[in-house]
């Protein structure tokens, strides 16, 4: 097994002192913290190696090993769905999203910690008392032990009990900090393909995507209206708001704890967020719109990924012969930021739409990452039912590790 460095980041000084792993070392950083983990200032870190597997349960579904997918797959059956799915739209509809307290985050902050430093037992009741359970396996094998671990809802696939969390799948087996990627899914329940785009990037062996981070609500199970600094004012979602229910227009859920740990420590993960639309075509951007300015480098990874993504799905659309749809798809094959293509010898295709101006996680490393390592992806539902699998080929992969 490949040896690695990876940095676990202590998140709260009184719980440093509790539980340091003896025989870390322990150096001082100055990571920032976000304004609203106000406890997670101060942070420290320790350095430990690959994330160690041993200690946790295999995953199961009714007492039977399952495959991870399979586990997945019914957490996001079971997730809370949109407040109008009874046909009211002025009611909530079980079962309900709960937005998670301080408390709660800074316990799924710490439990990720521990697991990354090898600390099995007390990963596992951080992330207890979080509300999370933790298991390892297989993504597609139902084969005793595994190598991928899964932070997961405790109430599982319990449909009409699960309060919409969202779930942190890792790889321990391989790769390293600089050579990973993280995919993510705000919006599962209602952007169809998106989860087993991510799933199947996941499994690719040739290119290393060390974890993805998948919504467990609906968007619009809530009907608080959400962080005002990710409201877009064009919006028809939810009914023209985005809701605390949203993970890609909130910082104070666990789906951002769940980034900003993999951001500690993995900080050179180039970071994938998939979203589904009902424009033709793609929109690949960095949240800029064209008339922000080109892209600064040609390896921009904002450049590269809509290169590539672009270039296959050409590609793939004109294999069997070019239909009328697929040149309307091929047409709209656009990003949010200029840049020369070249590929196709010419400036890339844009458009000042579905640009992720507003995307909570990428104000969240605009501020306290690098925001040069995401990428946000909006796709047609043709390319996600037709085109699924070329997120996680090779040719698509290889794109992303290569951009500056």
């Amino acid at each position: 097994m490949a040896v690695e460095t990876a940095v676990i980041v202590q998140i709260n000084r009184e719980v440093i002192v509790k539980r340091l792993i003896t025989g870390t070392a322990v150096i001082a950083s100055s990571l920032a913290a976000l304004a609203f983990q106000a406890p997670f200032a101060g942070a420290e870190t320790t350095v430990g190696t690959v994330i160690p597997v041993t200690g946790y349960s295999q995953c199961q579904i009714n007492n039977a090993n399952v495959k991870i997918r399979t586990l997945i797959d019914s957490v996001v059956s079971a997730s809370p769905r949109a407040f109008d799915a009874d046909g009211d739209a002025t009611d909530e509809d079980a079962p309900f999203y709960q937005v998670p307290t301080n408390q709660e985050r800074t316990d799924l902050s710490d439990g990720i910690n521990l697991l990354m430093a090898g600390n099995s037992s007390g990963a596992i009741s951080e992330l207890s008392a979080a509300g999370y359970e933790i298991c390892k396996g297989s993504l597609n094998s139902t084969t005793s032990g595994g190598t991928d671990i899964l932070i997961y809802d405790h109430q599982g696939g319990a449909i009409g009990t699960t309060e919409g969390r969202p779930m942190l799948l890792l790889r321990t087996n391989s790769g390293t900090a600089d050579d990973a990627a993280v995919f993510s899914g705000p919006h599962l329940t209602s952007e169809l393909h998106i989860k087993d785009q991510i799933l199947n990037a996941f499994q690719a062996e040739d290119y290393f995507v060390r974890a993805a981070v998948l919504a467990g609500t609906d968007r619009c199970n809530q009907l608080e209206l959400g962080d005002a600094r990710f409201q877009a004012p064009a919006t028809t979602e939810c009914g023209g708001d985005y809701r605390t229910s949203d993970m890609a227009h909130n910082v104070d859920t666990d789906f951002q704890v769940m980034h900003d740990r993999l951001r500690d420590h993995f900080p050179g993960s180039t970071n994938v967020q998939l979203h589904g639309m009902s424009l033709p075509g793609i929109s690949v951007s960095r949240g800029d719109d064209p008339n922000d300015g080109s892209a600064t480098f040609p390896n921009d990874l904002v450049a590269v990924a809509h290169q590539s993504y672009s270039q296959e799905l050409t590609t793939a659309m004109r294999a069997n012969g070019e239909s009328a749809e697929e040149t309307n798809q091929i047409a709209n094959l656009t990003s949010c930021t200029p840049y020369f293509d070249t590929i196709a010898g010419r400036q890339a295709l844009t458009r000042d739409d579905r640009c992720g101006g507003f995307n909570a996680q990428l104000w969240s490393e605009q501020n306290f990452g690098d925001a040069r390592n995401w990428v946000h992806i909006e796709q047609s539902l043709h390319v996600r039912a037709n085109h699924a699998n070329i997120i996680g080929s090779d040719g698509f992969l290889e794109s992303i590790y290569a951009h500056d």
